[in-house]
């Protein structure tokens, strides 16, 4: 069955075979004048030298690429009170944002492809990521859903390459967990899972986070 476009960004989804079990996160922060919203599942990376964190952007700088973002807390000017939230909507913090990143060397995460299929090859290849900034009811490509407060990031099939400072590596297929004997081209299978046709899905690692660099910044 042909796959049908669909974003939900980097779904975390456990941990490399023989990684440590934790699902413990990292507490960073957001900018107070930061007005760019980011969003459950966006790639994150550092503000070079000032501590603080930012959604991240198409090829990061090479050690910028700091995780993936989970949710936040921030002291809510409309409400008069501490919220926590799966993304941050750009406004309304009285105070810098307190934001969960998993930056954990090991994690790994299901998320679709923007375009050409990954297929079998291309496992343990590096790959970077498509996201636009800004948010909407009804986003356009890369950009995150403010319903469901979901990020619109995407695989980036056409970067898939051996170069180190791309953000992920490609693990494994999508199909491997769900579809008997896969991957199978051209099966039905559920939406995802069809490495025959464009926007199937994968499931990627850490390659270049910051925090296993050796280099600082």
């Amino acid at each position: 069955m042909a796959n049908i476009a669909v974003a939900f960004g980097f779904r975390h989804v456990g941990y490399v075979e023989g990684a440590a079990p934790t699902y413990g996160l990292r507490r960073r922060k957001i900018a107070l004048g930061n007005t760019n919203p980011v969003f459950h599942g966006d790639p994150i990376q550092d503000v070079a030298t000032t501590g603080y964190i930012q959604q991240g952007i198409t090829t990061p700088a090479s050690g910028l690429f700091s995780g993936v973002f989970s949710h936040c807390e921030y002291f809510s000017v409309s409400q008069q009170k501490k919220v926590r939230s799966n993304y941050w909507p750009g406004s309304d913090a009285q105070f810098d944002v307190d934001a969960f990143v998993i930056d954990t060397v090991g994690a790994m995460f299901l998320a679709a492809c923007d375009g050409s299929p990954i297929v079998l090859a291309n496992v343990d290849r590096n790959i970077d990521f498509t996201i636009a900034t800004g948010g909407s009811a009804t986003p356009t490509t890369g950009q995150g859903n403010t319903i469901a407060q979901l990020s619109g990031a995407l695989l980036k099939s056409s970067s898939i390459t051996t170069t180190a400072t791309l953000p992920f590596r490609i693990y494994k297929l999508y199909s491997d967990d769900v579809v008997p004997n896969a991957p199978v081209l051209g099966a039905t299978s559920p939406n995802g899972a069809d490495n025959s046709t464009n926007f199937n899905w994968a499931i990627v690692t850490f390659n270049s986070v910051s925090f296993k660099q050796l280099t600082s910044l």
